[in-house]
């Protein structure tokens, strides 16, 4: 197998789902205050053979509680953090 060069836009961290034969998701977290309509979270479905997470924790889950700063006069109720996981079922090309 010969080696290859992949270009990318910028310096970064990169997912590459060789034949997209995994399941990935990427969901959020929301911390502090709940917003009217919910707010526990959401998660979004990644089938792309090769992308860009953009997520704050990376394969790993997220910690039950964060702490959050903000500048002197600034009321904070509410915080999200993103995190990324590989689905434990990988795709196959059977349909379920």
């Amino acid at each position: 197998m010969r080696p290859s060069s992949i270009l990318t836009r910028r310096q970064g961290v990169y997912v590459l789902n060789l034949l997209r034969a995994q399941k990935y998701q990427k969901g959020s977290v929301q911390y502090g205050s709940v917003p009217f309509g919910g707010g526990s979270g959401s998660e979004t479905d990644i089938d792309a053979g090769w992308f860009e997470p953009k997520v704050d924790y990376l394969f790993e889950t997220p910690p039950r509680s964060v702490v959050v700063s903000s500048k002197r006069g600034q009321r904070i109720t509410s915080a999200t953090r993103t995190d990324l996981y590989r689905r434990l079922t990988p795709r196959t090309g059977s349909s379920r």
